[in-house]
């Protein structure tokens, strides 16, 4: 008898047997073991993948740092120039707490604010800063605290206001004004 003819024999066997043939056997070993490789690489595909993201992630949030180091860096070398003037405004009697540094560089004109315990204005108003040149009034930044009553504003100062030696705070409508109609809330009381 010969092998195929033996093969087929074994094959009716196990037919009949209700047993999977060498035949069955060899093709779902093929198929499993195709299963496990496709498997296989859609899971190193999965992790390439998860790493290329977390590596942007990084590149990304490293990318963020450097640029906020660099904001820092410069807002540094700004307050700490022998150029940058620095003026304390303190509260009157609209918001006795309240206070506001306003460091400038008169030759360039930027200028950053800083606020402390400043109360919140009421709805549709607002902050505004004014510059006191040779007695008269230059508006400023309009502004408004956050709700613990802080904050930090960059500010240009117009030409006209960088030789004022007066500083002062009102309360004006959220667009601002062209000239000061508000209560005072803050004025200058130091100069550095």
């Amino acid at each position: 008898m010969s092998v195929a003819t033996e093969s087929r024999i074994d094959e009716a066997g196990a037919a009949r047997k209700g047993l999977p043939s060498r035949t069955d056997a060899g093709v779902r070993g093929a198929n499993f073991r195709a299963a496990c490789a496709t498997t296989s690489l859609l899971v190193a595909a999965a992790a390439i993948a998860a790493c290329m993201m977390y590596s942007l992630g990084v590149a990304a949030r490293s990318q963020a740092i450097e640029s906020e180091l660099a904001v820092q860096r410069g807002l540094s070398a700004f307050l700490s120039s022998p150029e940058t003037a620095t003026i304390v405004l303190a509260g009157t009697e609209e918001a006795p707490k309240a206070r506001l540094k306003l460091a400038y560089d008169r030759a360039s004109g930027r200028a950053m604010l800083f606020g402390y315990d400043l109360p919140l204005p009421p709805p549709g108003r607002a902050y505004q800063l004014w510059y006191i040149a040779a007695g008269m009034p230059l508006a400023g930044r309009v502004f408004a605290p956050d709700a613990s009553g802080r904050g930090s504003w960059d500010e240009d100062v117009p030409a006209e206001g960088r030789e004022a030696s007066v500083f002062a705070v009102t309360l004006e409508p959220a667009g601002g004004v062209a000239t000061p109609s508000g209560p005072m809330v803050l004025k200058s009381v130091s100069l550095s």
